[in-house]
């Protein structure tokens, strides 16, 4: 379903451009300290690796929770500008370690051209206007790492964004066992069950922590039944604990409300795939059914992570809206145009590329498929990407040997919030690269191979994932067409689709821009 543009005057239009320009721009700085701050800790010491390692994925689970009722209608009915920009820098940061984030910041894309006739590909063209906005962003980030490091020293987990999901409880949803809400005394006696993510306050610019607990259970507290309008809001669906849902749908019926019974049923039934009319007047009952489906899920996404990803980014995007055929042919036609016009490739920058795209299948598979099966500027913007992440990677290599002091100083504006300086020197390496004759240095042998149970395009995935569905009490019928369409979508790198029409769709997971986070401080 395609969405008539939004009318938006041109103030706000170019408002709206520039607040998600300076989401995208700062969501590769943020991605890319991110990795530092986890490359070092992996240098310093196990415990410290293992540590982050769990946060991010903690912060993981709590941006995929912000980013899936992005899919639903009703969440853009109350979009403004600032949560379009929090959500697409969100999706910005994790697109890379988690398929959610790269289906949602797919639909990002495609709905803002189709509301606001907004081309995100041109987000990044013009890096100086917004460089000042940017900066800003990042120094309130750093602001807030150094405000927070009491927090940390204390034993609190410390988060960069305002965390939400079931990992993250706020103390509004919380009672102690005597029924008394949560206060100070109760937090800081239990530090390692407590997550703080400080907010500016704007009256004062004082930091105001907020606090989330991470293990109800462990802290000895408690969830009560909240209040029933909270029942149609899809974020608190994402937090909501089973005996909630159960004691929610159960007032319902007690009050009689036939369309909150209806919608709880609905939301039960889609996101647990349980039928909740057998259990009418039997919270316990349902609650405990809905614990069995949880547990399970929990059980497969430790056993076969990459699986249940997919099955949950599935689900997700289940209301997504097509792609824009006409947007696509129109982006087709004027590259192949802008194409005709260049001269042709040499044989050298041929064989350059085609090493680059076999290093991009290992070190940025997203990019590597995203220039495989998409057309036009996406296409373009992608081999962009493989490129310039390819030419760091291959400078990098040879200044370790040859070019030692320069390595060290790529080094460091690598670790650097200054996008400048990252620019100049990244541009200097690549440089002195070229001036050196463009050794070649293997870069693929040192990068380990994903680790898959099996091939996604493969009977035995399919019939891992029917048992998955099938365990967590989906509908036979259901199944077979979620089956159906996986075995009509699903296709390894490079493959062509059969029966694909001659202008290949650009597949869930592709955005406009994309840049390779390691590597990639702005767009070109």
């Amino acid at each position: 379903m395609t969405h008539p543009t939004d009318a938006l005057t041109d103030d706000l239009a170019r408002a709206l451009r520039t607040t998600l320009q300076v989401a995208m721009l700062a969501g590769q700085d943020i991605a890319r300290r991110r990795e530092n701050r986890l490359r070092q800790a992996q240098q310093d010491s196990e415990q410290r690796a293992a540590a982050l390692t769990a946060r991010l994925r903690a912060e993981r689970a709590s941006a995929e929770a912000q980013l899936r009722p992005v899919h639903s209608p009703r969440w853009w009915t109350a979009a403004n500008p600032e949560i379009l920009a929090n959500t697409y820098r969100t999706a910005y940061v994790w697109k890379d370690q988690s398929p959610l984030a790269a289906d949602t910041l797919t639909h990002l894309d495609e709905q803002l051209a189709q509301r606001h006739g907004i081309d995100t590909s041109k987000l990044g063209v013009d890096r100086a206007a917004v460089a000042d906005k940017v900066e800003a962003v990042m120094n309130e980030r750093i602001a807030r790492e150094k405000a927070s490091e009491p927090f940390t020293e204390r034993g609190f987990t410390v988060v960069e964004d305002r965390p939400a999901g079931r990992g993250f409880i706020p103390t509004w949803d919380l009672r102690q066992a005597s029924g008394e809400n949560v206060d100070r005394e109760t937090i800081d006696a239990a530090p390692a069950h407590w997550a703080v993510y400080l907010a500016r306050d704007k009256e004062t610019g004082d930091w105001t922590p907020e606090y989330f607990c991470t293990d109800s259970d462990a802290a000895g507290l408690n969830r009560p039944i909240p209040p029933l309008y909270l029942a149609y809001e899809d974020w608190w669906w994402e937090m909501a604990a089973e005996h909630q849902i159960a004691e929610i749908h159960d007032q319902f019926i007690h009050n009689g409300s036939a369309y909150g019974i209806a919608h709880m049923q609905d939301q039960i039934s889609r996101r647990y795939g349980i039928d909740a009319r057998p259990f009418a007047g039997l919270p316990d009952d349902l609650a405990a059914r809905i614990s069995t489906v949880t547990a399970e899920r929990d059980k497969e996404r430790a056993d076969d992570k990459g699986t249940r990803e997919r099955v949950d980014a599935a689900a997700a995007i289940a209301q997504a809206d097509a792609i824009d055929k006409s947007a696509t042919r129109r982006q087709t036609s004027e590259a192949t145009a802008q194409r005709a016009q260049e001269p042709a490739p040499s044989p050298r920058e041929q064989q350059e590329f085609a090493d680059a795209l076999e290093w991009a299948k290992q070190a940025v598979p997203r990019d590597a498929e995203r220039y495989v099966d998409t057309v036009g500027r996406r296409q373009d913007a992608a081999r962009e990407t493989i490129i310039t992440g390819w030419e760091v990677a291959q400078s990098k290599g040879w200044a370790a040997d040859h070019a030692p002091a320069l390595a060290a100083q790529f080094a460091q504006s690598e670790a650097s919030a200054n996008r400048e300086d990252y620019l100049t020197a990244r541009t200097e390496l690549i440089g002195e690269w070229t001036a050196a004759g463009r050794p070649h240095v293997d870069v693929i042998s040192a990068l380990a191979p994903p680790a898959v149970p099996f091939k996604y395009d493969s009977k035995e995935r399919r019939d891992a994932l029917s048992a998955t569905l099938t365990a967590a009490g989906v509908d036979p019928d259901a199944i077979a067409a979620r089956l159906a369409a996986d075995r009509d979508n699903a296709h390894p790198i490079g493959a062509p689709v059969a029966g694909a029409s001659s202008s290949p769709k650009a597949r869930k997971g592709d955005r406009s821009a994309g840049v390779e986070v390691s590597t990639e401080k702005g767009d070109r």
